[in-house]
């Protein structure tokens, strides 16, 4: 897409099955699963990841296949921009 950079980050890990995908930025915080190590997660890096490129004028997308992994797909604009968070100041050139 013209005036955005496209990053995106792709593991090998379990995956995400379509009806946990379907809302995976939306998760409530008692909902968990479990990785790839046997770790427990609720995808909270996720939102907060989501909520800053949002913030930033970017958007965030997710696909997955079980078993295979998954790929996080995120654009931000290449303008100028500040973000404020709390007494922090990000400047993105």
């Amino acid at each position: 897409e013209e005036g955005f950079v496209e990053v995106r980050v792709k593991d090998t890990g379990v995956g995400i099955d379509e009806r946990r995908l379907s809302r995976l930025f939306h998760l409530p915080r008692s909902e968990s699963s479990q990785g790839t190590a046997g770790e427990r997660g609720t995808s909270l890096g996720l939102r907060v990841c989501a909520d800053f490129v949002a913030k930033l004028g970017g958007r965030i997308s997710v696909s997955s296949e079980v078993g295979v992994g998954s790929c996080f797909t995120f654009t931000l604009p290449l303008s100028h921009q500040t973000l404020s968070c709390g007494r922090d100041v990000f400047v993105i050139r």
